[in-house]
């Protein structure tokens, strides 16, 4: 079970790399373990308009997550900006969630709500060029339409504007991407021949300020000489060209810590059956940060901007080291063909993301009923099977174990006595889902894009290993099939062949004893005119399930033809082949009377033993038996004729 040791606190989120999706994924474990509560950050992966299949599987995470387990949950709905994943998000809250929800950056959750004050946070920076610098020609880029937080500062642009008794120009404002993506497109729209030069251009966010300062450097044009930029976010990841951004600082630290207090807070009312106070919306201030991009002196911050390039460059260095890694990690997966060579590789190269700490894979096991009882599910199943684990850097080998899912992991390892925080990503590929993984790093660490990679690379190897295993068994059913006989199950004359050849050179080398006793059923045609072919059927089911179920070790029974089968016994002389044909006879006998039936499965057998010599050959063998039994036949048919 989910460990009780402890509170479980849930996380979702979506992406990776973001500079709000890693704070986030930064102090919501600080958070966790200064409170004492394991989190469980249920991570997705997705981006605005991908439309891709990855991205649509990515959504089953919320009918996967065991949220009914939980004692709370944050939740950062902004981050899901694909279609109809918000919409499964707040479907799932609804219908399954029971515990309290706090959700992080939006103002329209029915939940307690902590966010910036949208509704003045960009107004410092605006009042800050309209009134420090005495501009009068500001421009707005926002974010695509329908985004939130950019429609509340797009508005507090128009309103400042409006208070400073400043008309917009006619290319004021332009809708963009709130990524790094079109900073041509703002500046073939904000520089238009014929309109003056912008003084200035106010970015939404500072991925798209980037985007028009480097799109600005290339045309020529000086920042802050020529066009000032600003941004919002104060993100962590400015390209080495880029003159140092004025921008404005969200707290989102002080946002996270804020919704671990209302849950706890939540939490405690709904333990000890206090009434629910009413939903709060929480919005914290934000904070002008000046620096060159819109004119400041900022000559203090110099240094600063200088040695985080270098942190930068060496960062750059330390990517494409992994991708080197990841590239290698994904040719040792997909040239697995076990999950043990799939779990082995990912030990010998747990080195390729040096912070983790503990990984863990989970396989979806196929359920009663689904008409397939061996190997894993390629869907949601109810039931797992832990096929791989490290704990605290150590290999724990294949575990196997079985479990519920909405435990995540056995109970060994929810009951450690540290608070620990997993991240959870579905391993998934196409329309296949196979199951999950649970990552822990070391303290102060959070996921990276390689998490990601590490997590597509795995679902691959195992969409690989699973179609290579699916191939496998139609081969061997289209094999069987061609050397069993279908109606009663047994081989036909190829199957008999096919296993008793491969041995045979040895067993005349050996000089082994063999019997091939021959039966051919008798009166079989007279059953099935008087009572039916499904009467001749269940005669021929009877004479085969007599013949494969002799104790012999080592034999082949086979049907050869329509009412004729064959019996192969290893080290069998004459007087063991007499047994086994004493034996088969009386078990028929009792086979019959049990049925009931009007009708009885009957039927003539001879038998040839050979002490095996060199040249011998299975089919002079074969031949010699049906020779015997035909002589057996005929010489019962004489016996009724004569009433002998």
């Amino acid at each position: 079970m989910l460990a009780r040791k402890r509170k479980n606190i849930g996380v979702f989120i979506n992406r990776t790399g973001y500079f709000f999706e890693n704070t986030v994924y930064r102090v919501v474990q600080s958070e966790g373990k200064k409170r004492d509560v394991n989190v469980i950050v249920f991570a997705t992966l997705g981006h605005r308009n991908s439309s891709n299949y990855y991205d649509e599987l990515e959504r089953e995470m919320f009918d996967f997550a065991p949220v009914e387990k939980l004692d709370g949950l944050i939740i950062t709905p902004d981050t899901y900006q694909m279609e109809g994943f918000s919409e499964k998000l707040f479907d799932m809250l609804q219908n399954r969630v029971t515990c309290p929800v706090v959700s992080i950056r939006d103002h329209h959750a029915p939940y307690d709500r902590i966010s910036t004050d949208e509704n003045n946070a960009i107004r410092p920076l605006l009042k800050h060029l309209l009134d420090d610098h005495g501009l009068t020609r500001v421009h707005f880029l926002a974010g695509f339409r329908g985004h939130p937080d950019s429609e509340s500062r797009l508005t507090c642009y128009k309103e400042e504007m409006a208070a400073h008794g400043l008309p917009l120009p006619p290319n004021a404002i332009l809708y963009g991407t709130m990524w790094r993506s079109g900073g041509d497109e703002a500046c073939d729209y904000f520089i238009q021949e014929g309109q003056p030069l912008p003084e200035a251009i106010v970015c939404a966010n500072d991925y798209m300020a980037q985007a028009v300062m480097d799109e600005l450097k290339k045309r020529g044009y000086r920042v802050p000489e020529d066009i000032r930029v600003t941004g919002f976010d104060n993100v962590d990841d400015q390209s080495a060209s880029s003159v140092p951004l004025t921008t404005v600082e969200q707290d989102y630290e002080g946002m996270i810590a804020r919704a671990f207090d209302c849950l706890t807070e939540r939490m405690r009312q709904r333990e000890s059956g206090e009434p629910q106070s009413e939903i709060r919306d929480i919005g914290l201030p934000a904070k002008l940060i000046c620096r060159r991009s819109c004119g400041c002196d900022w000559r203090e911050g110099e240094e600063l901007h200088r040695t985080k390039l270098l942190a930068d460059s060496q960062q750059m260095q330390g990517f494409r080291v992994r991708e080197t890694s990841q590239m290698y990690f994904s040719i040792d997966m997909n040239a697995s063909n076990t999950i043990e060579e799939m779990h082995n590789t990912i030990i010998r190269r747990r080195n390729d993301i040096p912070d983790l700490r503990d990984f863990y894979i989970c396989c979806f096991e196929r359920e009663p009923g689904t008409g397939e009882t061996e190997g894993f599910s390629e869907q949601l199943t109810d039931h797992v099977t832990l096929v791989s684990a490290m704990r605290d850097h150590q290999d724990m080998g294949m575990p196997m174990e079985r479990f519920s899912r909405d435990e995540l992991l056995p109970d060994w390892v929810w009951e450690s006595e540290e608070q620990q925080s997993f991240f959870v990503r579905l391993l998934h590929q196409r329309d296949s889902i196979y199951g999950y993984c649970l990552v822990r790093y070391e303290e102060g660490h959070i996921p990276s894009i390689f998490f990601h990679q590490w997590n597509v690379t795995i679902s691959s190897a195992l969409r690989h290993l699973f179609n290579q295993q699916k191939l496998q068994r139609l081969y061997e059913e289209r094999r069987l099939s061609s050397i069993t006989d279908p109606l009663t199950g047994i081989y036909n004359r190829r199957g008999l062949e096919e296993l008793v050849t491969p041995q045979w050179e040895h067993r005349c080398q050996r000089g082994e004893w063999v019997s091939i006793l021959a039966f051919d059923m008798d009166n079989l045609k007279p059953t099935n005119d008087k009572y039916g072919h499904a009467a001749g059927d269940d005669a021929l089911q009877r004479v085969a399930n007599t013949l494969n179920e002799l104790d012999w070790d080592g034999s082949v029974c086979a049907r050869i033809g329509g009412d004729e089968f064959l019996l192969f016994l290893p080290h069998c002389d004459e007087a063991g082949a007499e047994r086994a044909m004493a034996e088969i006879c009386a078990s028929l006998e009792k086979r019959n009377d049990e049925k009931g039936t009007a009708y009885r499965a009957a039927m003539s057998g001879g038998f040839f033993t050979k002490l095996l010599e060199a040249g011998d050959t299975l089919e002079k063998c074969i031949r010699e038996s049906d020779e015997r039994m035909y002589t057996v036949k005929r010489q019962r048919k004489q016996a009724m004729r004569t009433g002998n």
